[in-house]
């Protein structure tokens, strides 16, 4: 069994939008260090103000991936000016399956 890592990140810097989604999900993946993940927007909602938010999910990783993530996520943090960002981590039963063989493909 895995990890997956989940991040909802605000695209607000003290109240004020700030930052281009597709820039917040670039600099995410830049600063954690991952080569694959999903991220899509979200409705946040930070002391009171409503904001657009970025949910990043890594899965499939081991303990040791999943725990240099985490370790990374303040240095997220200041990249992107924010006072915090949420995570959660979780085990998961994900994997990846690669495509089939072009003769396997024939087949199907």
């Amino acid at each position: 069994m895995g990890n997956t890592v989940t991040l909802t990140i605000g695209c607000n810097v003290g109240g004020t939008p700030t930052h281009d989604p597709a820039h917040v999900v670039e600099t995410a993946g830049r600063v954690l260090g991952v080569e694959a993940m999903t991220a899509y927007r979200c409705a946040g909602w930070w002391r009171g103000e409503a904001e657009t938010s970025i949910r990043v999910e890594v899965c499939a990783l081991q303990d040791d991936e999943a725990a240099a993530i985490l370790d990374k996520v303040p240095a997220l943090a200041a990249a992107l000016d924010q006072e915090e960002i949420m995570v959660e981590r979780r085990p998961d039963s994900v994997a990846f399956i690669p495509r089939a063989t072009d003769e396997a493909a024939e087949i199907a």
